[in-house]
């Protein structure tokens, strides 16, 4: 055997011992499910941690899969071994093939991926030439970070003239996800695979030269590679973008995610999430709607009074200041109990940073209020403090902060409000309709700004749809194509209904703004809160997966994130094996497992369905539960429409529902043949449900 095979074989070796470590994290008792991917960037090409492909159009796909994304960028330095241990994996979508130290970059890369961990690059491999002496690098260096991988890189004769470039081979699921590649082949760049272990979705070749067969698209065990001109396309007219990959399954094949649990921040117990927000922009503001009446007035007496669903609600407190009028609508609104109270700033700032790169197109940094000069702590603790002091009930505190004009705050910002204990929202834009029909256009869950965590809206706002409040002004209704689309096939994102009190303001916005209330109701939702929303969020950023050594999976650090999706799943929760488990649904080839109240659970799957009493679906949180085929107890909280159903009760059989609460009820309702029991019930805050099989004779499941 020569020396390069028996290197080559020493390789496999190590790279295959050190496949367990991406899954492992060390731990000797049970191994930790790494979720965590290191995305890289180059600030000198003039992208930031969230202006950047990977975070504008990867990293929601990525946290479907259950993901973190993290980011660097390669002029502080490359990271040191040490800091590396918590990553999965590593995501390179370099602009060119060009950096300051592409040798040094090289070199690490290889580390990283004879390390254990997966190494993902889209685009270009960004280390061909120094960006300073614009002098190119060494085949051989860049085939050392490729081999890797498992594949060879040849940067002889690529070519940009379509006519000398042919489709050899492609996977249409894989690489024609939302874009047919028909007359788009546009680029040709030679590379081979070499892992025997690789997987190839996309194969070109140049007919003017032999041997000139070409890996465009692939995984290996190592990571994956797609080419520039093959992850996306971008219209050059419109600038809106789809995926040619379909990075569903290219990350979850190249990041080794299959068969791992995902948290999940759509869904309460198998229900989408629903919410809804208003930022407090034109509360003072003289509505059409009806004469000498402002916007808060009509918002207030035609949607939050009727529709009454659970609304998170914040003003403005500068424009409150204008006239005692405001602040006595501002009470009349926050002292409705299915409203939650949020803060929309002080003078609502149109930029938060005073470099701002963009600040030039505003006449000044916020709208004026008099003797006011932009504080940062008047923005945010000085508007939370005057709206608890003066606004609210007793009883009621602000829960939350709507960021507001470009929605990218400051770390100082984001840390104020973890000082003042409350959570933050705004940003991201989610948009996926006939004008933006891709996934590229909807955003993450949220983003690091400074070491804090800013939570973006699930979807974007009626003063999108309105071209920033020009017209149509019917434009909201629209917003109800993102709900549909980020529901099926994949349900990525929650429903939020969230918009400005300027709705109030003509009849067209109005009625968009019902039409979309009582389309989105009639749905099966969980309604919430938006504060309960980002507090799940942030659950999800800090759950903990492991593992254990007989094959259960224990989750821990999930705060409010209690649902763990499992995709192409097929199986059920085993209850006599799992803790703090309340239930489970499939939806969509997925299992949705609902977590209990305590702070860790333990799963174990079955291929046998469970004969145990479970919640198959609940449209609030639960809490306290006790269940058997016969009797159920149990206590939630909430607004909204209240659905409850349950599985593995006596079956064909009536049920008394005792409902103690601010208001008491008697439900009767009839399980079915097969043991499943569903009732609805309006809910109106907090309250103790007792479920009883009253019929004489009972049949147990």
């Amino acid at each position: 055997m020569n020396e390069k095979i028996s290197r080559m074989i020493r390789q496999k070796i190590l790279l295959a011992s050190l496949a367990c470590v991406v899954l492992s994290g060390g731990h000797l008792h049970g191994a930790e499910a790494l979720r965590h991917i290191l995305a890289l960037y180059d600030s000198q090409k003039g992208t930031t941690p969230n202006k950047n492909h990977i975070h504008q159009t990867a990293e929601v796909i990525l946290n479907h899969l259950g993901c973190v994304v993290e980011y660097w960028d390669l002029n502080s330095g490359l990271p040191a071994a040490k800091q590396m241990s918590k990553y999965r994996g590593i995501l390179s979508w370099f602009y060119d093939n060009s950096m300051a130290e592409p040798e040094a970059y090289l070199q690490w890369a290889k580390q990283q991926v004879l390390a254990g961990r997966k190494f993902v690059v889209l685009g270009n491999i960004g280390a061909f030439r120094r960006s300073r002496t614009r002098t190119q690098v060494s085949t051989r260096a860049i085939n050392d970070f490729a081999h890797a991988i498992g594949f060879n890189v040849d940067d002889r004769n690529s070519t940009t003239d379509a006519g000398k470039i042919e489709v050899v081979a492609r996977d249409p699921e894989m690489v024609e996800f939302e874009r047919s590649l028909d007359h788009e082949v546009l680029y040709y760049e030679k590379n081979n695979v070499t892992d025997a272990a690789s997987k190839v979705y996309l194969s070109l070749q140049r007919n003017d030269i032999r041997d000139s067969e070409s890996d465009i698209v692939f995984t290996t065990s190592a990571g994956g590679y797609a080419a520039a001109g093959y992850v996306v396309y971008e219209n050059d007219e419109n600038f809106n973008r789809k995926w040619r990959i379909n990075p569903f399954r290219f990350f979850e094949e190249a990041y080794a995610l299959q068969g791992i649990p995902r948290p999940d921040v759509t869904t309460l117990n198998g229900m989408r999430i629903w919410s809804s927000h208003i930022d407090g922009d034109a509360l003072i503001s003289k509505s059409q709607v009806k004469s000498n009446t402002y916007c808060g007035e009509i918002v207030r007496n035609e949607i939050l009074e009727k529709y009454q669903w659970p609304t998170s609600v914040s003003v403005v407190v500068g424009e409150i200041l204008k006239g005692p009028q405001f602040a006595d609508i501002a009470r009349s609104i926050f002292e409705l109990d299915w409203v939650e109270a949020a803060s929309h700033s002080y003078s609502h700032p149109f930029y938060w940073a005073k470099d701002y790169e963009d600040k030039d197109k505003y006449p000044y940094q916020h709208l004026p209020v008099p003797g006011y000069t932009f504080n940062v702590k008047q923005e945010v603790a000085g508007s939370i403090q005057y709206i608890n002091e003066n606004l609210l009930p007793p009883g009621k505190k602000v829960r939350h902060f709507f960021w507001t004009g470009n929605c990218e705050p400051t770390p100082e910002a984001l840390q104020l409000c973890g000082k003042n204990g409350i959570n933050n929202i705004n940003g991201g834009d989610s948009i996926f309709d006939n004008n933006n029909p891709s996934y590229t256009s909807v955003a993450p869950i949220g983003a690091e700004v400074g070491g804090y965590r800013q939570i973006y809206a699930p979807n974007a706002n009626e003063n999108i749809y309105t071209n920033d409040w020009l017209g149509p002004y019917y434009g909201f209704r629209f917003v109800s194509e993102t709900f549909k689309n980020t529901e099926s096939p994949v349900r990525i994102k929650p429903i939020n209904i969230y918009y400005h009190f300027y709705s109030g303001e003509r009849w067209a916005a109005l009625n968009a703004l019902r039409e979309v209330l009582k389309s989105s109701i009639t749905q099966p939702v969980a309604p919430l809160f938006i504060s309960e929303y980002t507090d799940i969020a942030a659950g999800f950023y800090q759950t903990k997966i492991q593992q254990l050594q007989d094959r259960r999976w224990q989750i821990t650090k999930y705060g409010d994130c209690r649902t763990i999706r499992f995709d192409n799943e097929q199986r059920y929760p085993n209850f006599d094996k799992s803790q703090n488990i309340l239930g489970f649904t499939h939806f969509q080839g997925s299992l949705y497992v609902h977590l209990g109240e305590q702070d860790r659970a333990v799963l174990a799957l079955s291929h046998l369905a469970p004969e145990a009493t479970y919640v198959k679906q609940a449209s609030h949180k639960i809490r306290d539960w006790q269940a058997t085929p016969q009797e159920i107890t149990f206590a939630a909280a909430g607004y909204g429409k209240g659905e409850f159903i349950f599985a593995n009760v006596a079956r064909n059989q009536q049920f008394s529902i005792m409902v103690h609460g601010a208001r008491d009820n008697r439900l009767t309702a009839r399980s079915d043949i097969n043991g499943t029991l569903q009732f609805l019930h309006p809910m109106r805050g907090a309250a103790t449900y007792y479920v009883k099989a009253i019929d004489k004779n009972t049949n147990v499941p």
